[in-house]
Order: structure tokens, then C-alpha cells, then sequence
């Protein structure tokens, strides 16, 4: 009988040891402590300042990290953002300021087209003024994840610029929080990751 009960219990004790150690919950996720702001800018120019003439028209719709309790680190992803949104050469720029630069440069980059323009006008009766000449730009990025001291976005691009078709894309990036740094496929994946994707 003592036999009967001692194999009872240690039977016992081993399922409440299994079932106890069975992770039956689902993990919790926190949210990055990391607040955000925007930037939007819709532009329009017409060539030489005239509203019956071709124009562009920049639409921009900016979202940055503006706050967070490290203050390197802040300036790191901020400088992540600015460089995967707008580029080269605005990557050292504050968000605000990358937003301004990029603006202007557009937009002069366009005026530039002025006097190809003239020239089309004056050769008008001969040949009609080319369509190509109205250009425009959309962006936008989108906060894809926020947790876990992981966070990931997604940059998304259009434009037009003259020619049959214009262009679009989509980056995504990829964060840690703990360091500013980009997460890229390297830091995940064993080596030799590519061949097996492919």
C-alpha cells in the first residue's frame, strides 16, 4: 500500500513539475518609450511662377522619432530616418531642417527646368510643348513596429519625372534601441544566408 501511494505521489509530483514548467501564456511585449512627430509639405511650383504652365508639386509626410531618454541614441535613429527618407548629403541635418533643405532643393531643381522650357515654348508652333514637363514627388514612411527595443519602418517613395513611367519604392529598416544602430539581414541570418533565400 505504501508502495501504491509513493508511486501515486511521485507520479503526481512529476505532472505538477511538467505542467508548471509548460509556458502555457503568451510573452509579453513592451512598447520603445519613444515618441514621435511629423513633418508634412505639399508644395506646388509652375514654371516660371505662371499657373497655365507645367508644374511639380512635392508632397512629403515625414514622421521622426522627437523624443526619447537617450539622447545619443535619439540622434543616431533620427539621423537613420533622415538619411533613409532623404538621402545623401541630409543625414547630419536635424529632421526639420533635412525636411527644409530637401524642399528647396526640389524645388530649384525644378526651376532649372526654366529655360529648357522657354526654348520648347518658342519652338511651339512647330512642335508641341512636351507633357514631360510636369513632375511631381510623394513620400511618406510608416512606423511598421514599436517593441522590444526593436523598431521598424517603412519608407515609401513616388515620383515622376517626364518620360513613360515614374517610379516607386518601398525600404523597410529595421532599428535596436538599445544602440541606434540598424538591424540588417547579417546581424539575423547564419552566413551563407542569400543562396537558401533565393
Amino acid at each position: 500500500m505504501k508502495t501504491q501511494l509513493c508511486q501515486k505521489l511521485v507520479v503526481l509530483f512529476l505532472i505538477s513539475v511538467f505542467v508548471s514548467g509548460c509556458n502555457i501564456g503568451t510573452k509579453k511585449t513592451t512598447d520603445n518609450d519613444v515618441t514621435f512627430d511629423s513633418i508634412s509639405v505639399d508644395k506646388t511650383y509652375h514654371l516660371l511662377e505662371n499657373p497655365e504652365n507645367p508644374n511639380c508639386n512635392l508632397q512629403i509626410n515625414f514622421t521622426y522619432p522627437a523624443k526619447y531618454d537617450n539622447k545619443d541614441i535619439l540622434k543616431k535613429i533620427q539621423q537613420q530616418f533622415v538619411y533613409s527618407y532623404f538621402g545623401d548629403g541630409y543625414e547630419n541635418l536635424s529632421p526639420e531642417e533635412a525636411t527644409a533643405k530637401y524642399t528647396e532643393d526640389y524645388l530649384n531643381n525644378y526651376k532649372d527646368l526654366e529655360d529648357e522650357y522657354k526654348a520648347e515654348v518658342a519652338k511651339a508652333d512647330e512642335t508641341p510643348v512636351g507633357a514631360w514637363f510636369s513632375y511631381f514627388e510623394m513620400s511618406s514612411d510608416d512606423i511598421a513596429y514599436n517593441k522590444n527595443d526593436i523598431l521598424s519602418y517603412t519608407v515609401n517613395f513616388e515620383n515622376y519625372t517626364g518620360g513613360a513611367h515614374g517610379a516607386h519604392s518601398f525600404t523597410n529598416h529595421v532599428i535596436d534601441m538599445k544602440t541606434g544602430n540598424l538591424i540588417k539581414e547579417d546581424d539575423i541570418f547564419i552566413e551563407g544566408f542569400q543562396e537558401d533565400l533565393a
